[in-house]
């Protein structure tokens, strides 16, 4: 659970690395406020050729952000990230796999709003869905194997915190959340979790 700062000035990053067995990487972000709302954003690229046969990478990174203070003491923020990466599956040294290959897309989306009343209570609210897609596919002429695997998890949680003395903090709270795979080698199954705290 990382929680970053609110941005308070425009700011522009660019940045890139290279190194080793073909590696690259470059990364452009951007943030800043306009009167009540900030936003940021970042996008990043990663490639590289791998240590050994078949361990390549081709990786993209999008996050944003955008959020809005309400008021003085409420605010509004959506965030959203997606993730999309090629790799190489080269298997053990003495099970060498030169042609499987690993698709992966994830995607994040969230929303909270935050209201402080005074300085003793503190209410958030926030729901949440992830989706990840994983492919893995070997066309290995004696042994093919092919798997796909799709999950999502949604969830949604109200939490109130109260300031009651010096040195006692008080959390209450309610917390949903429902899980569904399918899979082409376990089938499709869901869970849903219900939490008092």
């Amino acid at each position: 659970n990382i929680i970053t700062k609110k941005p308070a000035v425009p700011v522009t990053v660019i940045g890139g690395a290279v190194g080793s067995h073909g590696y690259d990487s470059l990364q452009l972000s951007n943030s800043g406020r306009q009167g009540s709302g900030y936003y940021s954003v970042t996008g990043m690229r990663e490639t590289s050729d791998g240590y050994r046969q078949n361990s390549d990478l081709d990786q993209w990174i999008v996050n944003g952000k955008v959020g809005f203070d309400i008021s003085k003491s409420g605010s509004l923020e959506v965030a959203a990230n997606y993730l999309s990466r090629e790799i190489g599956v080269p298997g053990t040294v003495q099970f060498a796999s030169p042609l499987a290959r690993q698709q992966d897309r994830n995607q994040l989306v969230g929303a909270n709003y935050r209201q402080m009343f005074g300085k003793q209570v503190d209410l958030l609210v926030s729901a949440s869905e992830a989706r990840e897609h994983q492919r893995y596919k070997n066309p290995d002429p004696a042994f093919p194997i092919e798997s796909l695997h799709e999950t999502t998890s949604r969830r949604g949680e109200g939490k109130l915190s109260v300031l009651a003395g010096p040195w006692s903090l008080v959390t209450l709270g309610y917390e949903v959340r429902k899980d569904e795979i399918e899979s082409t080698t376990s089938g499709e199954h869901s869970t849903t979790t219900n939490a008092w705290y």
